[in-house]
């Protein structure tokens, strides 16, 4: 599957547009909200994540989190996660932080992160998945399907 660059444009003070990523599967083409980010423990992995709102919390693939040094660490706790696909066992982690990058640079930091991590390799999604938190609470976040755009507005509200 190829995969597309999110491109943004600034709107209006406070608001930032991603546009969707393509994926390519055959003759099909797919639109994801999706961001470039920086997961970061021990070591620093460029990745895409999937914004998505019925998620709680972040949800870092088992094969990412080794290459980024969270696996060196011991689970602050082992609890089960539920999605559409079913459910799982993960590990929760405290990830020092995840940066969202726009046009190769640090757009947003989300320090001292919980997330949650796959107890075993071959279980959950193979790509990071940004929930509600902590995402939703410094953003409104407007997901536009007909415009393949996903809006980060700055939350006036605390």
């Amino acid at each position: 599957m190829g995969e597309g660059h999110a491109a943004t444009t600034v709107y209006r003070q406070g608001m930032t547009v991603f546009k969707y990523t393509t994926r390519q599967n055959g003759d099909s083409v797919a639109f994801f909200p999706m961001l470039d980010i920086v997961v970061f423990h021990k070591k620093h992995i460029h990745v895409r994540a999937y914004v998505d709102s019925g998620a709680t919390v972040t949800y870092v693939p088992r094969s990412i989190a080794r290459r980024a040094g969270i696996l060196d660490d011991a689970p602050v706790a082992r609890t089960g996660a539920k999605g559409v696909s079913g459910s799982i066992d993960v590990d929760e982690y405290i990830l020092r932080h995840i940066a969202i990058m726009r046009n190769g640079e640090e757009f947003d930091r989300f320090n001292n992160l919980r997330i949650l991590v796959p107890s075993d390799y071959g279980h959950g999604p193979d790509f990071v998945i940004l929930g509600r938190s902590p995402l939703f609470s410094k953003y409104d976040i407007t997901f536009s399907d007909r415009r393949k755009k996903l809006n980060l507005e700055k939350s006036t509200t605390s």
